[in-house]
């Protein structure tokens, strides 16, 4: 794994070795094939990297390992890595799925089965009833799954569940006990490859699923139904063909999908099946890269960005046309999804791709990154959890809240974490009641907003913090903490704002 600074510099000289530059790590063997996922897994200011290697292939020493690092100086986490039986294509996707505050490791495998470990690296639920195995969580009934899961609460339960594609012509999802959701698997036709999309495409509350399948996209409901106006005809043969996003590119207050076929040909629908005006377009040549949505130009409206196999990154506006300047040109395959970000802390959008010669580019684009709202689906699954969610909800399990001792004051962990654009902030308040300070604060120690101040009554208490400051100014992507203080006690919980 390699990382650099905006300024280019390697971040750590993680092989020893001054000629080469931006080595992070050495850990895995056999090389990566999938995206890295960052989250919170130990609690400490900084978060954790996670990515799968594959094993030196030909080497019976040699294994499939899951790896979790501290970000800050790539040392492994305790209880990590963790090895599976088959490689991983997919990416691993994180989410708190057992309700401690930290983010647990979800990833399907080429054995056909769905692994999953709690942040401390036990395996999240025994899965085969093999206890001579780690990790196995549940069996997608065909070998091969290279599609990356979906962390989201689909039922609307407050628990998340794990939404997995499968080349046995099904998506599945299961509960985080390993229970199927009623009404999955929901079929599809033909094996379904690509890592779907989690998205509430009509507006009514409910959750819908974009998926895809060897010849056709299709849109279920929460409850595994197909929706009235699919499937839609989409060429998405071979192993390893794009993922669906979702965004309001038109501006209308409504999300699109969009679907890129591995054949290089771009479609966008409305949630009910209709094509968008000026869509589908072609591109030059064939393709295994996932679209990105976001400003690039500054006019404020979404843009189409993706890559293809001729090594040209295009961007389109919601009408279909290519934007001046575009394609960029580069000197070999763009397989990736494009990551859109305000790399340099400029305010503006940077473009970043590799590409298959080894490279890595990023280009300053015109886009208003606008603190995150300037870029709708900015890289792989998403964000950076890769859970596919359009979206950082996740339940707030009220009823399974310990009740605390009277004479105690208790901070409990934010809900969603990360999160964006509002968290849930619970805390108690004892007997007797109490003067009571609670406010967000940046790593620096400065007072960023205060959320309580004054003389509260006894019982449970919430407060829900929308990413301002006391001057009602939005504060930047990054870790802060929640400070709960009494005449008697201070209790501080980590957040991340995660744009």
């Amino acid at each position: 794994i390699y990382c650099w600074d905006k300024n280019g510099v390697e971040y750590r000289d993680g092989d020893g070795d001054p000629r080469t530059e931006g080595v992070y790590e050495v850990d895995g063997q056999g090389g990566y094939r999938s995206s890295i996922a960052v989250g919170e897994m130990d609690g400490d200011p900084y978060p954790e990297i996670v990515c799968a290697a594959w094993a030196d292939v030909g080497d019976p020493q040699s294994a499939y390992e899951i790896f979790a690092w501290n970000a800050e100086d790539a040392t492994v986490l305790d209880g990590w890595p963790k090895t599976t039986a088959k490689f991983c294509w997919a990416t691993p996707a994180l989410g708190d799925l057992d309700h401690d505050g930290l983010d647990d490791v979800v990833i399907a495998c080429a054995d056909g089965y769905i692994y999953a470990w709690s942040s401390d690296g036990t395996e999240l639920i025994d899965g085969d009833g093999n206890p001579s195995t780690d990790g196995v969580f549940a069996n997608l009934m065909a070998p091969w799954a290279y599609g990356s899961v979906v962390i989201v609460d689909l039922d609307g339960d407050h628990n998340l569940d794990i939404l997995a594609p499968s080349r046995s012509d099904s998506i599945y999802c299961f509960n985080a006990d390993g229970t199927r959701v009623p009404g999955w698997p929901a079929r599809v036709s033909g094996a379904s490859i690509g890592s779907p999309c989690v998205a509430d495409l009509d507006g009514d509350g409910d959750l819908e699923v974009v998926a895809a399948a060897d010849d056709s996209l299709w849109v279920f409901d929460h409850q595994g139904n197909v929706l009235s106006g699919w499937p839609k005809s989409v060429n998405m043969g071979g192993d390893f063909p794009p993922s669906p996003s979702v965004a309001d590119l038109t501006g209308n207050g409504q999300l699109e999908i969009i679907q890129v076929g591995i054949d290089g040909k771009i479609f966008v629908w409305t949630w009910y099946g209709s094509s968008l005006s000026g869509w589908p377009q072609m591109m030059d040549s064939g393709t295994h890269s996932s679209p990105a949505i976001g400003d690039v130009d500054g006019d404020s409206d979404m843009e189409i960005i993706v890559g293809c196999n001729s090594g040209k990154i295009y961007a389109f506006d919601d009408n279909g046309t290519v934007l001046p300047g575009w394609p960029i040109q580069t000197d070999a395959e763009i397989y990736c999804t494009p990551t859109l970000v305000d790399f340099d802390g400029d305010g503006d959008v940077e473009v970043i791709v590799s590409g298959m010669d080894g490279n890595v580019y990023i280009w300053d684009v015109e886009g208003d990154y606008d603190d995150g709202d300037g870029v709708k689906w900015g890289t792989f699954r998403k964000n950076f959890l890769r859970n596919g969610f359009f979206g950082h909800e996740e339940p707030v399990d009220v009823h399974d809240w310990e009740t605390p001792a009277q004479g105690r004051m208790v901070l409990e962990q934010n809900f969603p974490n990360p999160f964006n654009p509002t968290t849930t902030i619970a805390f108690h308040v004892p007997d007797g009641g109490t003067v009571i300070e609670l406010g967000v604060f940046n790593v620096a120690g400065e007072l960023v907003r205060t959320l309580v101040a004054g003389e509260m009554s006894p019982g449970r208490k919430s407060v829900t913090w929308n990413g301002l400051d006391d001057n009602g100014e939005s504060v930047s992507s990054g870790i802060y903490f929640v400070k709960l203080a009494s005449d008697t006690a201070t209790l501080t919980k980590k957040v991340v704002l995660l744009k």
